[in-house]
């Protein structure tokens, strides 16, 4: 961890013990990035408390001007939607279980917000990005008695390069005295 630390101060060998070290820059600044999500959290956090807390004062006043009929009737209208809910979680979780390569995706368009969302998650699944399958060359057969070419050793020119008598010279002086296969 000492490697993460900067020595300042410090003029000479012997005033190195005496120096002082601070944390370097990145970690600072990850300490800082650290605060911001964490206050940035708290914040969600408390709007979250805030919003339940109104919607709990808002159920409150509708249920006190109800009459007991209505509440009761109310309440087990409510009671059969958050019933209704729960089925429905639990049969996703089932099929996730029994189609665990589906289920992410079906999950993804399930909490869209909207059609147009479903649809563009849809469309980026089933359009190709790249091919499926790659095509292979066949393999050309190798006759054992006629070897396939290696490549050569030494310089390698490219195509459509027009050499100078230096470079022809330490080519041809590179080939030696071997024998010239071909015509």
């Amino acid at each position: 961890m000492t490697d993460d630390l900067t020595v300042t101060g410090a003029s000479s060998d012997s005033d190195v013990g005496s120096a002082v070290a601070s944390p370097s820059s990145e970690d600072e600044r990850i300490i800082g990035l650290q605060r911001a999500v964490s206050a940035k959290a708290q914040e969600a956090a408390a709007e979250r408390a805030r919003a339940a807390a109104l919607e709990a004062e808002i159920e409150r006043y509708r249920l006190a001007s109800m009459s007991d009929e209505d509440r009761a009737g109310y309440l087990t209208d409510r009671e059969k939607a958050h019933m209704r809910s729960l089925e429905s979680e639990n049969e996703r979780l089932r099929l996730a279980q029994r189609f665990p390569d589906v289920a992410p995706h079906f999950e993804t368009i399930y909490n869209a917000k909207s059609a147009e969302e479903q649809m563009a998650y849809l469309h980026s699944l089933l359009s190709p990005t790249a091919p499926a399958t790659t095509p292979v060359a066949p393999f050309p057969d190798v006759d054992m008695n006629n070897p396939m070419r290696s490549p050569g050793e030494g310089i390698s020119v490219p195509p459509n390069v027009v050499l100078n008598e230096s470079d022809a010279d330490r080519i041809l002086a590179n080939w030696g005295n071997r024998p010239m296969r071909g015509r």
